[in-house]
């Protein structure tokens, strides 16, 4: 299912995303969508890697351990 989104974008930005999407020879709203998908991508790895560091923070490292042992 496809859905229409209407951007407004500042002449600099169209001209650029019209500049880039020649350039990889796809059409602008080829280009926005694979922008906004990788986008999306990015920020789902993030929160993932930022719910691995808090997990990992609770693990005590080596150093921590031999100042237990020690």
């Amino acid at each position: 299912m496809a859905v229409t989104l209407t951007l407004n974008l500042s002449d600099p930005v169209e001209s650029s995303l019209r500049q880039a999407a020649s350039e990889r020879g796809m059409s602008e709203t080829e280009l926005a969508e694979e922008a906004v998908r990788k986008y999306l991508f990015l920020r789902k790895f993030r929160k993932a890697r930022t719910q691995i560091q808090e997990h990992l923070s609770a693990i005590p490292t080596d150093d921590e351990i031999f100042k237990l042992v020690s």
